[in-house]
């Protein structure tokens, strides 16, 4: 099957009731692969602003590897919506090559909420090798009011123990919502620790009271701890 056939035959499916969607789909896939160099030609023209995002961000719905270098190039346009919309499409394409440029995105300070999200989104590509670096970056952003909502986000997305007793020490003068996603990270980071963190804070926190409770029973379930304590399942004793 060559490029030529199977686009023919994907035209004749566009008139199939049960098929039109997804040859449609596929052929707006090839054509779009087809159209990347051109596309990538445009971000060195003198386009518009809109333009530019527009492409920026088809680029990034391709999902590939060839987008990568020209949009990291547009981290360093002049506009900072260009920069904004490239990281984001950069993060979009998922691939294990744009880790390095979302730690290097850490340090423009327009760029670094959104780097330190997509590190949080990416968090199953971060090689083990570079995970303790990552890591040290987003403790650190919780020191400013600026970053530190998407660092406590990204810390729960990557899960390392270690950031549990920077989250611990947060919560204390935190607000309610901070308060919220801060558990929500211990959750999902688990372990004994922030297990007992939130049972603390189930006799102590009235206003977030039920998130506590809805937290602790993901981490109980998580483990079995509940069953293999004894207590029997509700689906079970009913029976």
């Amino acid at each position: 099957m060559n490029q030529e056939e199977l686009i023919k035959e994907l035209k004749r499916n566009l008139n199939d009731d049960l098929a039109a969607k997804e040859a449609a789909h596929f052929l707006s896939q090839i054509e779009l692969r087809e159209s990347l160099d051109y596309l990538i030609s445009l971000l060195e023209e003198k386009i518009s602003k809109e333009k530019k995002i527009e492409i920026i961000q088809i680029l990034g719905n391709s999902k590939e590897m060839k987008a990568i270098e020209p949009l990291k190039k547009m981290l360093s346009d002049e506009n900072e919506e260009i920069k904004v919309s490239a990281l984001y499409s950069l993060i979009k394409i998922g691939n294990p090559a744009v880790i390095p440029i979302l730690e290097d995105a850490t340090n423009i300070k327009e760029l670094k909420a959104v780097a330190l999200e997509g590190l949080g989104e990416m968090a199953d590509l971060i090689p083990r090798e570079r995970k303790e670096k990552i890591v040290d970056i987003l403790l650190g952003s919780l020191n400013s009011e600026e970053t530190k909502e998407k660092a406590i986000e990204s810390l729960g997305k990557i899960r390392d123990k270690k950031a549990i007793s920077y989250l611990i020490k947060l919560f204390g003068d935190s607000s309610k919502e901070i308060k919220k996603m801060i558990l929500k990270s211990l959750s999902d980071i688990g372990g004994e620790e922030a297990k007992e963190f939130l049972w603390q804070r189930l006799k102590e926190e009235r206003e977030i009271k039920a998130e506590i409770i809805g937290y602790l029973e993901k981490l109980y379930f998580q483990r079995g701890d509940i069953i293999s304590s004894g207590v029997m399942p509700l689906n079970r004793g009913l029976s």
